[in-house]
């Protein structure tokens, strides 16, 4: 077996002797590895969980330890904490006790695991004490199947949803292992899914005798003889064989858009950001942009472990170009799971890293839809798990649209009224959350009732904080001198200079406004891109006013489409103005924004007319 050309043909560095000599010396004694293909396997799942045998400690808990992950009170010591470390990525208290107990016959990895993350030694002992503790034994590992070596470690997060990238890159670190083994045939790629024997394996046995990991063994092929009779047919079987093999491994690769993985600046950069004093550096600048996100700290609370992440992929909320939402749950609560398709392009992944930096900045609020968290531990992979709260009642857009009369009265009779008090709720509650996000000197980039989700009670919730993807996406529109999208609400400074700012957010409010006491009507209904709407807008060009809107809502939100936006007002200026604009028999009509959280939500979303907490639903916001 080649274990240096195994290693290398991965893209990895070459492993050193004293790693070549830790993984002769227990693949079998505390692996209980006795063939090829099990060693094969073994080797590449190595390889993935700690990069090319250059990560003995997870990254994403290196600095901060990650103390509020894999926390189990059971068997949990006093200041230390069980995150990945070693070449398997160990976690758990029970696992570093159950380890240590089989190694030293004591407790000292569970009192003190940073050991085996900083003996090489101990770190090679974990990793095949866990092989053969946890993996060796399970049903299809020792008939060479990989699926269930894939399915035992990492299961709860790869073997839920449909063709993860890291399990991809698994079964691509194993065929270059298998090719310097010297093994034949070709494993079946379906991963957690794979039931079958693989085809042509030879699953002989390694001889320990053997200098099994010198750079490249003295063992005799492993390929059958021909006869001599056949030997000429045979040569051209194989080369036909190795041609269309080969024309379909390429294919295979050019398919597959997403094959990235992060470099250690671009986790440290997602981690930490790109400078110091970020909040204050944030404070001073309600203009963000792609670049400004990158500068922002990854919240450490918002960081998710995979133990407590269970998706149901029999259950799609929603899909998009680049991800697909189930629903799942998360510490037995019901919730949404974003995961990202493998066509998901390496600035793609990047952007929605940096959706994730920014909804965690925005915080929780009870008119936005709040981020629960995120598992982060593989996105040098490109795997990223994004887990949401969301509205059972869709999007306002929707509801709007289903709305066949409004009344002047609040006494709602049918699901396709609405009444005058309702609409202007719907203002007032969007303003509120816009508030919020504006504090953050956060720009939404997309505000319209499409993007606006509803709950139980109809209560609005800001959703679809891709910003920070749709301005990666705006800057190429620029370059390309292609239709701005979505340019119906965007301000008139953004289409002509692209520049996003609170106060264009404050525009794109009005329109929304106007959808709303349109009851969902298509802004501009009838007019198409061209670079003249622009200079209409400067001459005057407004929406007319609805027909459920008053004179005095009409008035208001003419002023979000003031052309000078200094002149515009800002959401607190809304929330006020709304506020008043609240008929008196809604409960909360005069509580701010800031204190509705506390009073209102309480007592009207999360308590039922039998005092029982409602189960929270979710939906997807649009990809």
């Amino acid at each position: 077996m080649n274990v240096k050309q195994a290693v290398t043909s991965n893209g990895y560095p070459a492993p050193n002797q004293e790693q070549f000599n830790n993984f002769n010396n227990y693949a079998r004694q505390l692996g209980n590895i006795s063939t090829k293909v099990e060693a094969a396997m073994a080797l590449a799942q190595i390889l993935l969980e700690s990069d090319g045998l250059r990560a003995k400690l997870e990254y994403a808990c290196a600095q901060s330890k990650c103390p509020n992950s894999y926390r189990d009170s059971s068997c949990d010591r006093p200041d230390a904490y069980y995150f990945g470390r070693g070449y398997i990525q160990l976690t758990w208290c029970y696992n570093y006790g159950l380890a240590s107990q089989a190694i030293f016959g004591d407790d000292r990895l569970l009192n003190n695991p940073d050991l085996v993350a900083q003996d090489d030694k101990v770190a090679w002992q974990t990793a095949f004490w866990f092989w053969g503790y946890r993996v060796h034994n399970e049903p299809g590992v020792q008939q060479g199947r990989f699926g269930a070596t894939t399915k035992a470690i990492n299961g709860g997060i790869e073997c839920q949803a449909v063709s993860t990238a890291t399990e991809a890159h698994r079964f691509d670190i194993y065929i270059n292992v298998r090719r310097a083994f010297g093994l034949r045939g070709i494993p079946n790629p379906a991963g957690c899914a794979d039931v079958s024997l693989v085809s042509g394996d030879d699953v002989q046995s390694m001889d320990v005798t053997k200098p099994t990991l010198q750079l490249v063994s003295n063992e005799e092929s492993i390929y059958m003889e021909p006869s001599n009779t056949n030997l000429v047919l045979f040569v051209i079987f194989i080369m036909i064989l190795l041609i269309v093999a080969s024309l379909s491994v390429t294919l295979y690769i050019r398919s597959r858009k997403f094959k990235r993985v992060l470099s250690d600046d671009e986790i440290r950069e997602f981690f930490n950001g790109r400078r110091e004093n970020t909040e204050a550096h944030i404070a001073d600048n309600c203009l963000i942009n792609s670049e400004k996100f990158m500068d922002l700290k990854f919240d450490q609370r918002y960081a998710l472990s995979k133990e407590n992440i269970v998706t149901d992929t029999s259950s799609v909320l929603g899909s998009g170009n680049f991800g697909v939402v189930y629903r799942g749950t998360m510490n037995d609560t019901p919730v949404a799971i974003k995961h990202l398709k493998r066509k998901c392009t390496t600035e793609t992944f990047k952007s929605f890293l940096l959706e994730v930096k920014v909804h965690s900045h925005i915080g929780k609020h009870q008119n936005v839809v709040n981020l629960l968290g995120a598992y982060i531990r593989e996105i040098r992979y490109g795997v990223l798990y994004v887990v949401t709260e969301i509205c059972q009642n869709g999007s306002l857009e929707s509801l709007l649209r289903k709305t066949e009369r409004v009344k002047n009265s609040n006494d709602q009779t049918s699901k396709s009224e609405l009444s005058l008090v309702d609409l202007n709720r719907f203002c007032y509650e969007i303003s509120c959350g816009m508030e919020h996000i504006t504090s953050k000197k956060v720009v939404h980039g997309d505000l319209s009732a499409r993007n606006i989700l509803l709950d139980s009670r109809n209560t609005c919730k800001i959703a679809d904080f891709g910003l920070s993807r749709k301005l990666y996406e705006y800057d190429k529109y620029v370059k390309k001198s292609q239709e701005p999208i979505p340019w119906k609400l965007m301000a008139y400074e953004t289409l002509i200079k692209m520049e996003f700012t609170c106060k264009s957010d404050v525009w794109s409010f009005g329109i929304t406004a106007w959808e709303i006491f349109s009851l969902g009507k298509i802004p501009y209904a009838g007019l198409s891109w061209t670079v003249d709407f622009t200079d209409e807008l400067l001459t005057g060009l407004r929406l007319p006013k609805p027909v459920h809107a008053s004179d005095q809502i009409y008035k208001k939100v003419l002023e979000c489409w003031e052309i000078d936006p200094k002149r515009r007002p800002n959401f607190s200026d809304l929330v006020q103005f709304f506020q008043t604009s609240v008929a008196v028999d809604d409960d909360c009509a005069n509580i701010h924004c800031s204190d509705r959280a506390e009073i209102c939500q309480k007592g009207q979303h999360l308590i039922d007319g039998k005092g029982e907490q409602n189960l929270i639903e979710l939906l997807m916001n649009a990809l």
